[in-house]
């Protein structure tokens, strides 16, 4: 997921898990206009909102306002999910004419899948504890009405009975929104979602959308860092084996390093987290015999905000 404004300027802190938002402030006159894109493209059919009256998008991206009352007032675009763009607005009757404000609706796209059932886990959790319960509603992406009400289990997993084709959102503790798109064709039968929380609202992560990286080690080790190249001390590394049971849980150390002081053999699922940070997950093969292709060493970088992580 990507948090994107674009009359706003975001920014995330991993480690306190902070979101500040700054938007951008017009004088305009009763009448203006607001238009708003996609990918640098006019979005039509999008809602603009501002205290006591609505706007919706033509096909230029063009919202048109009329008549609005003198004073202080806050322009937002309605989304699904997603921290929504807008702007503060002084109206004044001798204004500016002929103002445009810009807005960006989120670069979101909603995640495919064939059934409404999966697994919602936080970025922090771990596969040899128990997560707290997610109350979780199922909401129809078109006329926003609440369709039915789940919860995750200690492990994650949740179900819900409804599969007819279409757009919805999943709602996690009344904090955020997942969108979805059921469709008999996805690639992928069940949600695998990391989520995580700034002072901004949820994150999260569709696991499916991340490479498959796999490697071979001939024993497990390396340094976790940043996109920035810096060390992520205290990381968790958890190796799970097939049948998702953790058999090895270490930690990295100041510099980021870490290394598993066992011979272990065969090939695992590895786990790598930090709070703030979106996990890494691949598949390491260990073997002492594995020949000229095993790395003695790896460098996993950690992704923010609902990036994906990766490996070197």
């Amino acid at each position: 997921m990507k948090l994107l404004l674009v009359s706003a300027l975001i920014a995330i802190s991993p480690t306190a898990r902070a979101c500040t938002i700054v938007y951008g402030e017009y004088k305009v006159g009763p009448d203006f206009r607001v238009k708003v894109e996609k990918r640098g493209q006019p979005a039509q059919g999008a809602v603009v909102k501002i205290q006591g009256a609505s706007a919706t998008t033509d096909k230029n991206g063009f919202a048109f306002f009329h008549q609005v009352p003198p004073g202080s007032n806050f322009i937002s675009v309605d989304v699904l999910t997603g921290i929504p763009d807008g702007a503060y607005l002084k109206v004044s009757s001798d204004g500016p004419a002929a103002i445009t404000i810009p807005l960006q609706l989120p670069d979101i796209e909603p995640i495919s899948v064939r059934s409404l059932k999966g697994s919602i886990r936080a970025s922090d959790f771990y596969y040899s504890d128990s997560q707290r319960p997610y109350s979780l509603e199922l909401i129809d992406g078109r006329s926003k009405r609440k369709l039915a009400t789940s919860q995750t289990n200690s492990r994650g997993e949740f179900a819900f009975r409804e599969t007819k084709p279409g757009l919805y959102a999943i709602a996690v503790d009344r904090s955020g929104q997942i969108v979805v798109e059921v469709t008999p064709g996805a690639r992928v039968q069940e949600l695998d979602i990391d989520i995580g929380m700034t002072s901004c609202g949820l994150y999260y992560l569709d696991r499916s959308q991340c490479p498959h990286a796999e490697m071979r080690m001939e024993r497990l080790s390396g340094q976790v860092i940043d996109s920035s190249g810096a060390s992520v001390p205290n990381a968790k590394i958890e190796l799970l084996d097939s049948e998702r049971r953790s058999i090895e849980d270490i930690r990295s150390d100041g510099q980021g390093m870490f290394s598993s002081l066992r011979n272990l053999v065969g090939s695992y699922e590895l786990f790598i987290r930090s709070p703030g940070f979106s996990p890494y997950h691949g598949i390491v093969h260990l073997d002492a015999e594995n020949g000229a292709d095993s790395k003695t060493s790896v460098t996993i970088t950690l992704g923010i905000g609902g990036s994906c992580g990766t490996q070197k």
